[in-house]
């Protein structure tokens, strides 16, 4: 490979130095032609020959010849004679057939190396060998014979032979002088484009562009070359003069303002030549390796090499251009981005030149010609020797508006070519790094952003296939909701709807309880028999959820068909990174999906047991990248449903989800701003608590607060004069030990069961909970409801466990713990090596009966446990309908996690399925938020990604980096949590950790992981790649690194080393107070605080005063015109502003907030209704109003209007009804129009023929009337 790469820099050096500058005589030569003549040179004197040497498997060669054919036609008379020499030799018949395929009209004759040896000692080809008239060899010309070299070097010569002497005196002075001359080039504009394709200038010399357009279409009216800031329009049939300096060499475009028609300006050095080298091909498969042809790029000519390895293929085109002043163009790099993708997905690419549908079945062609005026494909696609689609790519940037090029070439395929459709069906813009589709067979044909490009046995399966896919979602039968619940049949068929206009992105939001997942299912279903999807893929982020999916997904009885779903399709949760062909559901975690898309073997189950959200990126910086996977290509699922999707698509894991090209269906009953925004605010369903409280599918809550003295205060341990001895417990053993206190040691609330304990302060808790809580909420019960205490940590959990057991007086059935850990504990032990050496092993092994899904199943459906305490494995998702109680005994900043954990409680039950697990209960139609720390009263924020907190826990960042989290900003924050470690460990515990982690101290560790983030490092590392002269490239230095924080990385993969650090991080102490004593210091149903209330009313205050030129609503409210003229729009649209951070608040939040602190003013309560927002907003701006809700304002004004009226002798009893009801409806709408009289309650007694009927013309304004006094 050295010879061959020290080969190809020499000829390239030489190649610079310029063309052969030679006078002497020309050799004898007899050569045999093609015709079986024999052809002598030196029969030829008088004329000037030009002497042609070639080969039919040279681009170059070929792309010259229909040149050579027009100046031997165009000079003939003036005594040009034009001879092609094969060379190396080639087989008669095969350069019969090429001459006469290509109309070759001047002699060929068959030469070998001797022969071209005579006049250059170069292997490049082509070279023309120029003879003038007196028989001597006048010049030779390496590469393809530009017409000005013609010009300036055979010209001359031709027409007077008498006069040659002079005119090569000419010549050699016009070369001396060239370099100081204007080039000048005149480019015509018509119907089928430039002409010339190709400009060539020489590098630094002055050039004068002279541009005439003459097709009077809107095409080509104005040129652009981007490279030199140039812009112009071209009128009809007007000269328009460009002039540059072009001191770069390279390729440059030039294209209409459309981008219709295309062009080159290439700019040369001393003297460029692109050529063929034989050197670098066997005779077996002589292929060419550059290709002259100026639409070719220079990756696409090394590309033109198939049989060569890829990596010698590369290393070729690197050596070209550190030998040649030629950088990769924005164009060369995105095609060649285009090639690695259409190469990754299967496809073979090949030159138009070199052209061989038998290679495979999918054949991508470079810069393929079209019709006359629709240019040239730069990639059309062939499906078993048919074309089946194109590619249009562009250099980086916007790829807005390129469909129209695309869309041409569907239409411009020549008439003799054989297509799979006409117009071509598929169609796709790339530049390297963005790709958009097109699919013409599709119902109404739309460009979407995909991963990459499709393989080609994807392609022939939509080309086979009856109707597309959205096709067929079009054709869905009308739902069967006979065993739904209608907020479900409701959401399915607003799926479909989405389905139908082809939006890609669908959000459903279902309050907890309300079936969200026995929704999905049932859609599942339908798309699989319907619309005959190929596959679907169900996600979560936590194993737990998928196993209740796959729970659903095995009960489920279609109304259509007797069986379940798995006998009618296979439906499989993977528990190995290998999904089965024949699987139709696949369902599994998102953090198993990207380990498989990564190409990994195998995948810690464990790693699926957290929730992938909690393992999200805890800081800033570039997440790691996903890469094509052709064992899981984009288009491997048609349609993937995101469980919980409020917490799988931030990061790392929203890549995950876009590299499919698939339908997404997010689930959520809790949606954040940026969920919202994600599905590209397509929320098919909206179906809150409220409304599913109304409809009966959830029940309400009440919230209990309990406040201690040490919960809202902390403590202070008094040591006094000689000390006292307090408690020091291992978090992880348990173990517990004294310890002298010198002095006081004061603990504030939030060290509360972190470092410190207060067992009084659980203890009093739970025996409040025991004799006020329950028999307040649940006065006849004679049984503990179930209950969900919620934990701060492991440690903490198990406090609770234990105090829950002695308050109630209970054994350990009463109340159980619900972890990942639960039933399970940490075991030592000594095991033999195969050398009979013994070492010691750390593992989990189960120790109690139960699992923690048997724990939990037992929760749901068994009388014990009663009471079960969790941290936060049953905080999302699961389903747990008997709860009647659930317990905060920890806060929770996230509004969207604490809406969750709420609402594990929210879900109905039947009253006899309650009673097998709670006898003495009749219904269940509330549940209690036990508050014992202030979490219902404190702000929440939407939920979002760790890494808006840039300081996060140790086993968030081991865990980030285990899933494949190797950017900077996570290597060096794990680097400095483990240089901290080395600190904190004790000796014996280091050398545990270094001997799981292969031998490696924490030191070691930590400096592998900067190292692999230390540019300098990364540079030396790439240069010492395989095949990597001199400097580096930057794709070169991009391997090195990823390569280094791979391999950085891979220790924190194994589980077990993860496992022990944090089991070692977790062992400092904990003080255990038991010398302060808790007390109660409040006790009873919530409401918010007056300084909370304060506040939260100045920020709303100063919130619509700042807002109040933005939002239509507050625009007419401060203007004060009456009656009223806002829509329930304009007050959706600033409920939702107030929602939204800073404020984040709700109009029943705002309500309360004014009853806490200004009570005498408040008349009633509000804030349920849209409406409220009118008396908030009035209130708000003049204070001295009292604060009463909409509704009774309204009733006031229509008693008051009845009072008007007479109405008891003016309105019968019925109409009186029908006003009674209008009046209710303005309270609740601000207004009534007619088509209100079609829904609800009018529509059931009749409708607006109904009302007609009642008030007959006095309707309409009775109707105006009320509007205006009712609404003011």
């Amino acid at each position: 490979m050295n010879k061959i790469i020290i080969a190809v820099s020499v000829l390239f050096l030489s190649s610079v130095a310029g063309s052969a500058q030679v006078s002497r005589p020309a050799p004898n030569l007899r050569l045999k032609t093609i015709d079986g003549r024999v052809f002598d040179l030196s029969e030829y004197k008088g004329k000037v020959v030009l002497l042609n040497f070639w080969a039919t498997w040279c681009p170059p060669c070929r792309q010259e010849i229909p040149e050579l054919i027009k100046l031997q036609r165009a000079h003939r008379r003036q005594g040009l004679q034009i001879v092609g020499v094969t060379f190396p030799p080639q087989g008669l018949s095969q350069v019969r057939r090429f001459a006469q395929r290509a109309n070759i009209d001047y002699p060929i004759a068959l030469g070998n190396k001797e022969t071209k040896l005579l006049f250059a000692a170069t292997e490049t080809l082509p070279i023309t060998a120029v003879i003038d008239p007196q028989g001597n060899v006048h010049d030779v010309i390496e590469g393809i014979m530009y017409k000005d070299e013609f010009d300036e070097k055979v010209r001359p010569m031709l027409s007077d032979n008498a006069a040659n002497t002079n005119r090569a005196t000419r010549v050699q002075t016009k070369r001396r002088s060239k370099t100081s001359r204007l080039q000048q080039r005149t480019i015509l504009v018509n119907s089928e484009g430039y002409r010339p394709l190709a400009i060539r200038l020489q590098r630094g010399v002055p050039a004068r562009l002279t541009f005439i357009r003459k097709n009077a279409d809107s095409c080509g009216t104005e040129i652009l070359i981007p490279a030199y800031n140039i812009d112009k329009s071209l009128p009809l049939n007007i000269p328009v003069v460009v002039q540059l300096t072009p001191n770069r060499s390279g390729r440059f475009k030039f294209t209409c303002g459309m981008n219709m028609f295309r062009g080159a300006i290439v700019v040369r050095g001393v003297s460029p030549r692109f050529y063929c080298c034989p050197l670098l091909h066997t005779s077996c498969t002589a292929k060419p390796l550059l290709d002259l042809c100026p639409l070719h790029t220079v990756d696409a000519i090394f590309a033109a090499a198939p049989s060569r390895p890829q990596r010698i293929c590369e290393v070729e085109r690197k050596s070209f251009y550190r030998h040649t002043d030629m950088p990769e163009t924005p164009e060369q790099k995105a095609r060649k981005l285009i090639d690695e993708k259409l190469t990754a997905a299967g496809w073979i690419i090949q030159d138009r030149e070199d052209i061989e549908l038998t290679a495979g079945k999918g054949i991508a062609v470079r810069e393929f010609p079209m019709k006359t005026g629709f240019g040239f494909a730069d990639y059309l696609l062939y499906l078993d020797r048919k074309v089946a689609g194109a590619i249009e790519a562009k250099a980086e940037g916007t790829l807005t508006g390129v469909e129209a090029q695309s869309a041409k070439y569907a239409a411009g395929l020549p008439d003799n070519l054989p297509a799979h459709a006409r117009p071509l069906p598929f169609l796709f813009e790339s530049n390297g790094s963005t790709t958009f589709f097109t699919n013409g067979l599709d119902p109404l044909p739309r460009s979407r952003p995909v991963f990459g490009f499709p393989k080609p046995d994807t392609v022939k399966t939509w080309l086979t296939e009856p109707s597309q896919l959205r096709s067929r979602l079009k054709e869905l039968p009308p739902l069967d909701d006979s065993r739904l619940w209608k907020v479900q049949g409701r959401a399915i068929r607003d799926l479909e709807k989405s389905f139908v206009q082809a939006d890609q992105r669908a959000l459903i939001q279902m309050a907890t309880g309300a079936g969200k997942t026995f929704t999905a299912v049932n859609a599942a279903y339908r798309l699989l028999k319907f619309a005959d999807a190929k596959r679907i893929l169900f996600l979560v982020d936590r194993g737990n959820l998928g196993r209740q999916a796959e729970d659903e997904f095995a009960n489920f009885e279609p109304t259509d068909d007797p069986r379940k779903f798995p006998t009618l399709y296979t439906v499989q949760r993977l528990k190995t990174n290998s999904i089965n062909p024949a699987s139709k559901v696949v369902i599994t975690t998102i953090q198993r999906l990207f380990s498989m898309l990564r190409g990994d073997a195998e995948f810690d189950a464990e790693n699926e047991e957290g929730s992938a959200f909690d393992s999200a990126k805890p800081w800033q910086g570039e997440p790691p990248e996903v890469v094509y996977n052709a064992a899981i290509p984009p288009e491997f699922f048609d349609f993937i449903i995101v469980d919980e999707c409020h917490r799988s698509i931030y990061e790392l894991w929203s890549q995950v989800l876009l590299y499919f090209d698939s339908f997404l269906i997010g689930l959520t009953a809790t949606p954040a701003g940026k969920t919202i925004g994600f599905f590209n605010q397509n929320l098919v369903m909206e179906y809150g608590h409220e409304e599913a409280v109304t409809d009966g599918v959830n029940v309400d809550f009440d919230v209990y607060r309990i406040r201690t003295r040490i919960t809202d205060q902390g403590a202070t341990i008094i040591a006094g004069e000689t000390g006292v001895y307090v408690d020091k417990r291992h978090k992880l053993t348990r173990a517990e030990r004294l310890e002298l206190l010198n002095q006081d040691l004061t603990y504030t609330a939030k060290q509360l069961d972190r470092d410190v304990v207060s067992e009084s302060q659980i203890r009093t808790v739970l025996q409040h909970f025991r004799d006020s809580t329950v028999p307040i909420c649940f006065p006849d019960r004679a049984e503990v409801p179930k209950t969900l205490i919620f934990a701060k940590d492991d440690s903490h959990a198990d406090d609770i466990v234990r105090l829950v057991r002695e308050v109630f007086a209970q054994g350990n059935d009463f109340c159980q713990k619900i972890t990942y850990r639960t039933g399970f504990t940490k075991v030592t032990k000594k095991v033999k090596n195969e050398d009979g050496a013994e070492s010691e092993v750390t593992e989990w092994v189960k120790t109690f009966k139960l699992t923690p899904d048997e724990i939990l199943s037992n929760f749901r459906n068994s009388f014990y446990p009663r009471i079960a305490v969790t941290v936060d494995m049953i905080s999302t998702g699961t389903d747990v309908k008997p709860i009647e109680c659930v317990f905060f005994m920890r806060n929770v900043k996230s509004a969207g996690f604490f809406e969750q954990m709420k609402g594990r409680g929210v879900r109905i039950i039947s009253p006899d399925k309650l009673r097998t697990v709670t006898p003495s209960a009749k219904v269940k139609d509330r549940y209690i938020i036990v508050d014992a720390v202030g979490v219902c009263e404190q702000d929440k924020t939407d939920s979002h990604t760790l890494n808006r907190q840039p300081s996060k826990s140790l086993d968030q960042v081991l865990e980030y980096v285990a899933q494949g989290g190797t950017d900077p900003d996570g290597l060096t924050t794990l680097a400095a949590r483990l240089a901290r470690l080395q600190r904190e460990f004790t000796p014996e515990q280091l050398a545990e950790v270094k001997d799981l982690a292969g031998g490696k101290s924490f030191p070691d560790l930590a400096h592998d992981l900067l190292k692999a983030c230390d540019p300098d490092a990364q540079i030396e590392t790439a240069k010492k790649l395989p095949g990597v002269v001199g400097e580096p490239s930057p794709e070169q230095i991009k391997a090195a690194a990823n390569q280094m924080t791979q391999d950085a990385a891979l220790p924190f993969m194994k589980a077990a080393l993860r496992r022990r650090i944090l089991e070692i991080r977790a062992q400092n102490e904990q003080t255990i107070d038991r010398h302060t004593i808790d007390d109660v210091l409040y006790s009873g149903f919530d409401a918010s605080a007056v300084e909370k209330a304060q506040t939260k009313i100045q920020d709303f205050r100063a919130w619509i005063e700042e807002h109040k030129n933005e939002l239509t609503a507050l625009q007419v409210l401060y203007a004060g015109t009456r009656p009223l003229k806002i829509s329930l729009k304009d007050l959706k649209q600033l409920r939702d502003a107030l929602s939204r951070p800073p404020l984040t608040a709700t109009p029943v939040q705002l309500w309360r907030a004014f009853e806490a602190v200004e009570a005498d003013q408040v008349k009633g309560s509000g804030g349920d209704i849209l409406t409220d927002l009118v008396s908030l907003v009035r209130h708000a701006l003049v204070p001295t109003f009292d604060l009463v809700p909409y509704r009774e304002q309204m009733r006031e004004r229509y008693q008051a209007w009845l009072k008007e009226c007479d109405a008891d002798a003016s309105f019968t009893v019925d109409q009186r009804e029908w006003l009674d009801r209008i009046a209710e409806y303005i309270a609740t709408s601000l207004a009534i129009k007619s088509e209100d009289f079609e829904t609800g309650w009018f529509g059931q007694q009749g409708s607006l023929g109904r009302a007609h009927s009642l008030f007959g013309n006095k309707l309409t304004p009775l109707m105006t009337e009320l509007n205006e006094r009712l609404a003011a």
